[in-house]
């Protein structure tokens, strides 16, 4: 062939050969599905999928795919057709092609930029040659051509381990029997979190591998972006080494990644994958060889979670060691370990001859001493005597299902030998034979600001139940009054101070550390060094005196869980905890409890701590005495920012000594012994008098058990009514209990709402605000009781509720109804002073300050007419007045009405501390900005204030009658004992909570729960009426008018299933309404159409639809217009197509659902709703599903369209209507005119107080129709 000297034409012949050679060899499957796998691996690897889609072409792309197939459109193959690639390959031929070049003497590093550096107008400069026929001709010939030198070197991919991979697991799936039977046992009573999201087993296969597998199952199933954890712990360590070849165990755990003989040689091992594919930083922080253990710990895409294993498996059953592998990890030097300073200068100072301290100084010989022949053989034996399966634990978090996971364990970890090696343990400690009760000071290392005292223990492992070093732990780490810290950071020589049992894995011992974090200086190290072991001491001499008490260890376990029984705690851990539930029982590495600890009690291992045991505590606190100590320190004149590390297995440090001393030894002074050692308290130790244990909470709970209680079959669904009998001073309370049985929690819930009778308690806008600040003294009262709560894992929160005050706690069921007793306690023996009442007042006006002034008058004056919620409703202009008129003496009328015990304080004026000073300024600051705007538009807003005060002024006139006609108020209680709790637990709760409620002084017998709840009005059938509203111009330059339209809703009955049917199949209409008019606002083009804004509201008594106008016409114009737009829905939903109605009511389904409580707070919510809103209808929640199934498929557009006719469209009889006009002053000055209204349909309303009081109450609930429930 004619040489080829030109670059680029040999680049182009080199791509046309492989060209050729695709085109000679045809499709080949097995090459189309590994293109698939990779494009999907990198859909699998990120948390947000578009970052892995080309975007450069993202317009070009929207156009050119299906938007349901963008994410996967070019970029993951799904169909194999070998007739279209054949297709595609012969389109890519020599004379089908164009090649662009640039021209000699280019600048190549400047691209050229049209209309820059080539001129607007006219051609570019170029040329055009044709390929020579030579070069066409070589490109064209068959493959493959001996005269061609690019044929021998082009070469075929071969498969890779993703397709032997797909092979494995495709027999492995082929042979579950084989996989089953390599099963030995199975273990699935565990005790878990009772919010976690994860199934788990334990299973034990037949060669010994043991794995405790975590299913993520309520997921749904396996998602793209998920992450799945492994961690594999193989109980080979350092210890294992021989001791003329140091290095063996981490140079073999290093092999057993790297590769295997089982896969082909172009397979790199699991290592190759973590680098290409984890999801963790440093691939190798996790990854690593301890004294008694070696670890394979990653996090990696769920998809990769089989290969994964499999390559884990291969490298742990048959690693690939030869001499290149052995020559190639030699060079790379990753098996080198580094270890802190400090645990090398234990091992320094301790007994040499012990195997702990082996590696405490360099080897004369390690494996870098050897040749590569010589490290072969000697890890081919290591590994055949120690590699054995009774030594490998797994725990694998995944969203597979548990048998999946248990196939995939049996299937690759199945075959590892069973050498039947015991579990290394030492029995001597490696201080033994050494000096105890000295200071150890290193000459050339620094220990990073650091002092160590560390104490010599046998093995704790057997004390897991009780784990007494745990709550010593907590007591030294506690930062409260009277601490070891506190002690401290008042003589400035710490900053913190951390105990814990040290992670020596099961080697036989154990130590316990204080590590004191120290702020000293040099010329005063000695000495400051001596007080912070004096202080540790004496704090340890006090616990022994003092002696175990039960109620610390208790406050020590509510302390370890805490958190662990609310959602939203679990839910603040962030991503880290959903990955790793595991984790989260072990309160040191996982890995460490897995060698440690049995799988089966891993959730159970020093963190259940189901015993308490003086005994264990007082013989662990005998250990922890001076003579039993070594303290460890930097050396003198050392960088104590720098932390030195020592290098396994060659035994080099970081910073070189000067020297052949590593280290010096000094008794501890006798004293200083004699001190630490003194009786406690001693008077002549200063330290004794600081020292205190922390404060006894009095809410501690000391029943801990995890599992909730167990429920029968007997009890019935649904909330229950307890009954007491009532006396003439039995507060009137009602007690509402239901034990969960569904979501199976250890939370109970204890809630309180506190109304008033004869009439609902905020009638005006007047008693709103005075309830508000109510509130926020309640709240302050109550703070450090909150705070006291949370300390032991309770929740504690009061605020209002629908129509007065609720107090809502939760935790463990123990000491729950105390806490609520003691909240309840001060809220009625409340003491307010003149200046609390001004400072919450002030509150109240900030927060009402820096919300929107312009509140929307249509909802106000709706709320008000109809009888709504119009506690939250209540304009801004409404509420600044009442907050200025709301003085103490009134205010005091206002909140006796709860109890007479409520009383202004006598006490006579207390200095104002410089914080609170401080705060009152702030306060004053944002309520000043507040009133400026106030005076500002005082004058702008008179008329609609003077609108709105009319109404308040007519309401208050109302109140003032009945305060003169002197009826008695009564305080009425709704309380609910929900969760785990049994009937009598509930009994006796709501025993304890009416002994805190006031006695009544005269009981109103003819008033009921129900008439003390505010009741909805109800608009006629038929009805059309207008509210006018007159507001300034500089209020509003636009007129607006809103048109209401009400639809009650069916009452359920307790006789029949239809009319709950017939609510939710409404409630499915109503919401099916919300996502047609979504979509119909998406296609609207009509600027006036656009301009309406449409709210629908449920409750429990009807729907109130809402359509609102802002326009410069006249509201009665307005109106016109929405009433043209209501026609229009008719004509929009009868010109739906099937697929965008079937869109629409799969939309509606999803939202019903979302109703469905699925954790047991929205459990609780969803019943104290029906309480507190006087609904008492309990079984919707468990009904929903059932009768979401049977009604949406029922759900024809013909239903909307007959629920449009007869409650939306104009002229029906059904037709309930309001409206409201807001006539702006700008565009009419006149305001009202009569004229405007002359030929206006509807009734005008007069007087809104008439208007009300000629409407119907919505209807009463009914216990007994509403609830099938028996009383207990």
């Amino acid at each position: 062939m004619k040489n080829v000297r030109d670059s680029e034409d040999r680049a182009i012949t080199a791509v046309f050969r492989y060209l050729a050679m695709l085109r000679k060899l045809g499709p080949q499957e097995w090459l189309f599905e590994e293109a698939r796998l990779e494009g999907q691996k990198a859909l699998d690897v990120g948390l947000n999928d578009w970052e892995y889609y080309p975007f450069v072409r993202s317009n070009i792309c929207l156009q050119r795919y299906p938007m349901q197939d963008l994410l996967r459109a070019h970029r993951v193959p799904c169909d194999y057709s070998p007739t279209i690639i054949s297709e595609f390959l012969n389109l890519l031929t020599p004379d089908r092609c164009k090649v662009y070049v640039f021209e000699a003497g280019v600048n190549k590093n400047c691209p050229t930029v049209y209309g820059q550096s080539c001129p607007h107008s006219g051609a570019v400069p170029h040329s055009v040659k044709k390929l020579d026929p030579d070069l066409l001709a070589v490109c064209k010939a068959d493959w493959p051509s001996p005269s061609i030198e690019f044929d021998a070197d082009l070469g075929f991919p071969q498969p890779t381990p993703v397709d032997c991979l797909a092979e494995s697991v495709s027999i492995s799936q082929q042979d579950d029997s084989l996989a089953l039977s390599r099963i030995a046992r199975r273990h699935d009573k565990l005790l878990a979190l009772p919010s976690s999201d994860c199934s788990f087993h334990v299973i034990e296969l037949t060669n010994g591998v043991q794995a405790i597998l975590a299913s993520r199952n309520s997921f749904g199933g396996q998602e793209s972006n998920e992450k799945s954890l492994v961690c594999a712990t193989l109980g080979i360590g350092r210890l294992h080494d021989p001791t003329d070849f140091r290095g063996l165990a981490e140079l073999c755990h290093r092999l057993t990644l790297v590769g295997s003989k089982s896969t082909p040689q172009t397979f790199d091992g699991l290592n190759d994958l973590l680098l290409d594919n984890s999801c963790e930083e440093n691939v190798e922080y996790a990854m690593g060889v301890h004294d008694d253990q070696s670890v394979y710990k990653f996090t990696v895409p769920a998809s990769l979670i089989p290969e994964s294993l499999f390559r884990l498996g291969c490298g742990l059953v048959n690693p690939e060691i030869n001499n290149e592998s052995v020559e190639r990890e030699l060079l790379s030097g990753q098996f080198r370990r580094q270890i802190l300073a400090q645990d090398w200068l234990e091992r320094c100072s301790g007994n040499l001859t012990h195997p702990y301290n082996r590696m405490a100084k360099g080897a004369q010989k390690t494996i870098r001493s050897y040749t590569s022949e010589e490290i072969k053989t000697r890890l081919i034996a290591f590994f055949n005597e120690n590699y054995s399966a009774n030594l490998l634990k797994l725990a694998i978090v995944d969203s597979r299902s548990l048998d999946e996971l248990e196939k995939l364990v049996a299937a690759h970890f199945g075959s590892m030998r069973n050498l039947s090696i015991n579990q290394l343990k030492i029995s001597t400690h490696p201080y033994e034979g050494t000096l105890i009760g000295v200071k150890v000071r290193s000459n050339c290392l620094s220990l990073g600001r650091k002092l160590y005292m560390v104490f010599p223990l046998p093995e704790q492992t057997k004390l897991h139940l009780t784990s007494p070093d745990m709550l010593v732990s907590y007591l030294i780490n506690n930062r409260c009054k009277g601490s070891i810290s506190d002690c401290l950071e008042r003589r400035h020589l710490s900053t913190n101070v951390f105990g814990q049992l040290v992670n020596r894995g099961s080697v036989g011992f154990d130590s316990y550390c204080v590590t004191v974090f120290h702020q000293n200086k040099e010329l005063e190290m000695a000495e400051s060094e001596n007080k912070i072991i004096t202080i540790v001491f004496r704090y340890l001499a006090m616990l022994r005196q003092i002696g175990p008490l039960e109620w610390l260890y208790n406050t020590f376990r509510v302390e370890r869980r805490k958190g662990q029984t609310f959602d939203d705690e679990n839910s603040s851990t962030g991503p880290r905890w959903k990955l790793n539930p595991l984790q989260y029982y072990c309160d040191q590495l996982l890995e460490c409890h897995m060698q440690r600890y049995p799988l089966e009690s891993l959730f159970t291992a020093r963190y259940a701590l189901p015993e308490y045991s003086p005994r264990a505590i007082t013989d662990f606190l005998e250990f922890l005495k001076p003579d039993n100590c070594k303290v460890f320190v930097s050396g003198l004149g050392t960088d104590e920012s720098h932390m030195c590390t020592f290098l396994s297995p060659d035994g080099k440090l970081c910073c070189e000594p000067d020297g052949p001393n590593f280290c010096s030894m000094e008794k501890l002074k006798p004293e200083l012994i004699a001190t630490c050692s003194a009786a406690w308290p001693s008077s002549s130790c200063e330290f004794d008098t600081e020292l205190k244990l922390p404060k006894q909470n009095l809410f501690l709970c000391s029943d801990f058990s995890l599992r909730p209680d167990e429920t029968t079959d007997q009890q019935p669904p649904g909330l229950r009514l307890l009954r007491f009998e009532a006396g003439p001073h039995t507060p009137a309370a009602r007690f509402w209990f239901q034990q969960d049985n569904r979501l199976q929690t250890p939370i109970v819930f204890i809630s309180v709402d506190l109304v008033t009778s004869p009439e609902p308690l905020v009638t005006d806008c007047a008693s709103s605000v005075m309830l508000d600040i109510f509130v926020v003294l309640l709240v302050d009262q109550l703070n450090s009781l909150e705070s006291q709560a949370k300390q032991v894992d309770l929740r504690l929160k009061v605020s209002r509720s629908k129509q007065g005050i609720q107090v809502c706690c939760s935790g463990y069921r123990q000491p729950l109804p105390s806490l609520v007793a003691a909240a309840l306690s001060r809220i009625f023996e409340l003491k307010i002073t003149e200046h609390a009442f001004r400072k919450a007042r002030r509150k109240i006006s900030a927060l009402e300050a820096q919300k929107t002034h312009k509140t929307d008058l249509c909802k106000s004056q709706l709320a008000m007419l109809l009888n709504s919620a119009c506690s939250w409703h209540w304009s801004y202009q409404d509420k600044r007045v009442a907050i200025n008129e709301t003085t103490l003496e009134n205010f005091m009328i206002f909140v006796q009405r709860f109890s007479s015990q409520i009383q202004l304080s006598s006490q006579p004026q207390r200095l104002v501390s410089e914080d609170e000073d401080e705060e009152d300024k702030r306060t004053d600051a944002a309520v000043a900005v507040m009133s400026l705007w106030s005076r500002i538009s005082l004058a702008e807003d008179e008329e609609v204030v003077e609108e709105s005060s009319a109404l308040q002024q007519t309401l208050q006139e109302e109140q003032d009658q009945q305060q003169k006609q002197q009826i008695p108020r009564q305080l009425f209680a709704e309380i609910l004992v929900y969760g785990n709790a049994t009937a009598k637990d509930a009994e006796a709760a709501s025993q304890i909570i009416l002994n805190a409620l006031p006695s009544p002084t005269q009981r109103t017998t003819e008033t009921t729960f129900e008439a003390v709840r505010r009741r909805v009005y109800l608009l006629p059938s038929g009805s059309h009426h207008v509210l006018q509203l007159t507001i300034s111009a500089n209020y509003q330059r636009k007129s607006g008018c809103a048109v209401v339209l009400q639809v009650p809703k069916p009452v359920p009955t307790a006789d029949t299933n239809m009319g709950f049917e017939d609510a939710i199949r409404q409630d499915c209409l109503f919401y099916l309404l919300i996502e047609v008019l979504q979509c119909r606002g998406e296609m609207i083009n009509d600027p006036l159409d656009r301009a309406i804004k449409i709210l629908i509201q449920r409750n429990y008594h009807a729907y109130v639809v809402t359509f609102d106008v802002v326009d410069s016409q006249h509201p009665t114009k307005i109106e016109e217009q929405v009433e043209n737009y209501i026609e229009k829905i008719g004509d929009y939903i009868s010109s739906l197509s099937e697929e965008s109605f079937l869109y629409c009511l799969s939309s509606m389904e999803k939202s019903m659902r979302k109703e469905i409580p699925t954790t047991v707070q929205e459990q609780h919510d969803s019943h104290w709703r029906s309480i507190t809103h006087g609904v008492l209808r309990f079984d919707r929640d468990a009904n929903l599903a059932k009768c979401l199934d049977a009604v949406v498929g029922g759900i024809k557009k013909d239903c909307l369209l007959e629920l449009w006719r007869s409650c939306l469209k104009r002229g029906s009889p059904n037709r309930r209507k309001l409206c409201i006009h807001r006539i702006s002053r700008a565009a009419f000055p006149d305001g009202i005119s009569e004229a405007d209204y002359a030929d206006y349909p509807g009734t005008i309303i007069r007087n809104r107080n008439l208007f009300k009081q000629s409407l119907l109450l919505s209807p009463l609930p009914s216990v007994q129709n509403l609830r099938p429930n028996s009383d207990v």
